[in-house]
């Protein structure tokens, strides 16, 4: 299943892709992250709490960063498993500036879930999905520096 987005954000396009790859500000912005491990420059050990549907359970898996194109797009890549399943998701991140102060994030991601939760059907995962990236741009937005603050990810939320 193909899901897509777009999202302002009131940073630079710069200290977005800063923020957008800090294990950090991911870690605070992913709903349901509850670990988020750097292994490598650019892969990761997550562990999150995912429900959908009265289907809830721990996932554990890797997320790998690609494609990198600084301070533009890149790519992750998510592969998780849980009691409820397996879940297998890429997406790619691209960043417009919109002045000096402000960008456009447009977001394109495939997802694929197997076992139990592929039976709650395409409809319900989508709607969940799109929720899930909602809660992210809104805790993201709520880490962004003030406007003429210093860049990068804020000390804590």
């Amino acid at each position: 299943m193909t899901l897509t987005g777009k999202h302002a954000l009131g940073a630079s396009q710069e200290t977005a892709y800063r923020l957008l790859l800090d294990p950090a500000t991911l870690q605070a912005c992913l709903p349901g992250c509850e670990r988020l491990n750097q292994v490598a420059a650019d892969r990761f050990e997550a562990v999150m709490k995912l429900g959908i549907a009265g289907l809830r359970g721990t996932f554990s898996g890797k997320v790998t960063i690609k494609d990198q194109v600084p301070p533009e797009a890149f790519t992750l890549a998510l592969e998780a498993r849980g009691p409820t399943g397996l879940v297998k998701a890429e997406g790619r991140i691209v960043l417009r500036a919109a002045g000096p102060t402000r960008c456009e994030v447009d977001w394109t991601g495939d997802v694929r879930v197997t076992g139990v939760m592929a039976a709650v059907g395409p409809r319900i995962i989508g709607g969940a999905a799109t929720m899930m990236a909602g809660q992210f741009f809104d805790a993201l937005e709520r880490r962004l520096p003030p406007p003429g603050g210093p860049p990068g990810p804020p000390a804590s939320a």
